[in-house]
Order: C-alpha cells, then structure tokens, then sequence
C-alpha cells in the first residue's frame, strides 16, 4: 500500500507537469497527507486483516464465508445493542447512538491485531 502511494504521487507529479506544459488549467498534486487518504490505508489495513484470517480460517470459499460470518456477527451485534437499549434506556434512546457508535469506531481499531494474532496461531495449527 505504501509502495502505490509513492507511485501515485511520483505518477501525479508528472502527469500535473504534461499537463501545465499542454493545457492553461493544471490539475492538483496528489497529496496523501490530506483528504482523508491516510484514514482510508487504515480501513483498508483492518479489513485485509479480517479477509485474511478468512482465508486462514476456512478452506474453501474463504471469500463468501467470511462476508457470511461478518454479515451475521454484524446481525448478533445489533440485536444485542437493541436489546441493551430497550432494558436500559426504554424506547427513546438519544445519547446511547453516540456511545454505541464510539464502541463500534474502539473495536474496529483493534480488530486488525487481533485477527493477525489469531491467523499466525490457526497457522501454527496447520503447519504444525
């Protein structure tokens, strides 16, 4: 990811330099320090993260089961959280969105080392 970032902005510089050299209007230097690039590597770190332990865990099909077992493990998280909800705080819950939304934003933080700890044992397991 970081090698395509380089290559990006190296590929960035030279087409904005053709292109103020051809036309009067020159377009913008691709900068990964803003628009929010830096954040989307982190997404994408985590969710690599949770595909590969997939394809470590299952053998065939890694692909659609792990979306199975996400989409399913999103369904359980859900139901609990309304479930919660409903005992604690009745039927207008206005403040427990935001607390619920920042457990969300913890967990799929940490998710990423935690699935790379379980995919290097299930992979001892295998070799093993």
């Amino acid at each position: 990811m970081l090698i395509t970032l380089v290559f990006y902005f190296v590929l960035s510089l030279l087409v904005v330099g053709i292109s103020a050299l051809l036309f009067p209007n020159s377009q913008y230097i691709f900068n990964p320090w803003r628009d929010g690039v830096l954040w989307f590597c982190g997404v994408y770190i985590i969710l690599q993260a949770i595909f590969f332990l997939g394809s470590v865990y299952f053998k065939k099909h890694a692909l659609i089961k792990t979306i199975l077992v996400l989409s399913l493990c999103a369904i359980v998280f859900s139901l609990f959280a309304l479930i919660i909800t409903r005992i604690f705080w009745g039927y207008n819950p206005i403040g427990l969105a935001n607390a619920f939304w920042h457990i969300i934003k913890l967990i799929f933080w940490i998710i990423a080392p935690c699935c790379w700890i379980v995919a290097y044992i299930r992979l001892r397991e295998i070799k093993a």
